[in-house]
């Protein structure tokens, strides 16, 4: 770094904007009367620093606060900066300027302080929480900006980024100080939950990293991608307390997302949204997703991609309804809500969806090149489901059909013509729910569409098995590009023939 600056106070005494922690800045008074460096006063002095002299750039927001600190405490270990109750738009003034050129290459890192008691080896120590509930946290201009290790508590939107390039992670947003719960913004009125958007992305900032992040309660998206491509949403966990779980056990079984139960409940927030082009959602954990409200609001989806010029989009690896200890838990939403095309979604586990596990539908711009390999969705009524606005030629297409199961040996035809297709195979018990309890395999079709496959084991009673079809020529589903994956076939099971006595008369 060209320039650190040492937050040596959790305390907020003012709203300036021109106090600095140890810099005499052009048109600002310098250092505060005080003498006290807050983490209001680093903002502003780096903000101004980079804009009169950008070669001090990158600049270090570091802290070594004292545990003589009024704002310690000493049972958590964690010092809580209480924002002044401002009269300005957002909590904390924005860092950076509007020109991404004089602005960027800020990090604020909470895992500098120091953990004097050894209390939060593995959780932020710093907790920034707002005065106003009805106030945004920080905003962010420029490019390749760090924020990591803090917490937040008691924000509208928490974190707004203007440009791209940044990176967040191992962050906080709506945790109580422990970890173990939510932080109401306003005990009040607690059906606006830990805050609104976790994070919010504006159109066009692109290529961003947000990673080992926890959000929870929150009414809008956790994080919220408005128009940007390019971005890495990898390993974070909503609708969670911050090991991964939840206190499943504290939730009475007839108020499992039913929003208007207030108490004995879990709310655990809201999930991505995805909008843009080229983003990657990997190894993400999904669970609780519920929002308090009225019995006529729509349950939270975990990822949702909602515009059909949204493309080129990877969602892979994420666990939704299955916690990060892998137990099966639930969310309330659909697991994947999906209009945009050429989607990736491989190898996903959703568990205990309350309505789809995988939904597609369309609009203006239809869905097309949308492919649905390997995941794993069970404890729902519909693991994967079209909406009436997808074109007929997809929503009826018939996937691969299965001909004779013999022990371990598995083979088929198609079932709409579907030469050189992939088709996936995956196990299901034989109760009213359509399912893909496990991924078995995968076979390549020849010409004619006929296929084999040798399972991992045989069948066991009550078992079956379905397949789904994902074509590999444009056309072989009528005007749809080659990766466009079917839904799941009707239920297969192993035939038992009964040989009866031949008898001579």
């Amino acid at each position: 770094y060209n320039t650190i600056i040492t937050v040596t106070s959790a305390a907020d005494p003012d709203d300036s904007q021109s106090y600095t922690c140890y810099r005499d800045l052009t048109g600002a008074p310098g250092p505060a009367p005080d003498g006290l460096c807050t983490l209001r006063r680093a903002i502003v002095e780096a903000s101004n620093t980079a804009e009169l002299t950008p070669t001090l750039r990158p600049i270090l927001i570091r802290f070594d606060i004292p545990t003589t600190s009024t704002q310690y405490d000493g049972a958590m270990g964690v010092w809580v900066i209480q924002l002044y109750d401002t009269s300005q738009l957002t909590a904390l003034p924005t860092l950076g300027s509007t020109d991404v050129n004089l602005s960027g290459q800020f990090v604020i890192d909470g895992w500098t302080q120091p953990d004097y008691d050894g209390l939060r080896a593995n959780a932020p120590r710093i907790i920034i929480r707002g005065a106003d509930a009805t106030k945004g946290g920080l905003v962010i201009n420029g490019e390749h900006n760090v924020i990591r290790g803090l917490a937040f508590q008691r924000f509208k939107n928490i974190l707004s980024l203007n440009h791209g390039g940044n990176t967040v992670e191992d962050c906080w947003f709506g945790l109580t100080a422990d970890g173990q719960g939510m932080y109401l913004r306003d005990p009040a009125f607690p059906e606006e939950g830990s805050g609104d958007a976790g994070i919010a992305i504006a159109v066009k900032a692109d290529n961003n990293l947000f990673q080992r992040n926890v959000f929870l309660g929150l009414t809008g998206a956790a994080i919220n991608l408005e128009g940007s491509n390019d971005n890495h949403l990898l390993n974070n966990a909503i609708g969670t307390r911050a090991d991964g779980t939840i206190d499943a056990a504290s939730v009475a079984p007839g108020n499992i997302c039913d929003p208007t139960a207030t108490t004995d409940n879990w709310f655990g927030g809201a999930g991505f949204n995805v909008r843009g082009n080229r983003n990657r959602v990997i190894s993400n954990t999904f669970v609780g997703l519920l929002v308090q409200g009225s019995a006529l609001q729509t349950p939270p989806d975990a990822i949702s991609i909602p515009s059909g010029q949204d493309q080129d989009n990877l969602i892979q690896g994420n666990r939704i309804g299955q916690d990060a200890t892998g137990a099966s838990v639930w969310t309330c939403g659909r697991g994947v809500d999906l209009s945009g095309r050429y989607t990736y979604i491989l190898s996903n586990t959703i568990i205990g969806a309350h309505r789809e596990g995988i939904f597609l539908t369309s609009g203006l711009i239809r869905i097309n090149g949308d492919m649905m390999r390997g995941n794993v969705i069970s404890g729902t009524a519909t693991a994967i489901d079209f909406g009436d606005l997808v074109p007929e030629e997809l929503r009826v297409f018939v996937p691969a059909r299965v001909t004779v199961i013999s022990g371990t040996q598995v083979s088929g035809i198609a079932g709409d013509a579907c030469p050189y297709c992939w088709v996936d195979v995956y196990l299901d018990d034989d109760d009213n729910d359509i399912e893909a309890t496990a991924y078995l395999g995968s076979a390549l079709a020849d010409a004619n569409g006929d296929w084999s496959l040798t399972l991992p084991a045989p069948l066991e009673k009550g078992q079956g098995l379905r397949t789904i079809s994902t074509i590999r020529n444009y056309g072989v589903i009528q005007y749809f590009e080659a990766g466009t994956s079917s839904k799941l076939s009707a239920l297969y099971r192993e035939q038992t023939f009964v040989y009866l006595p031949l008898v001579l008369r």
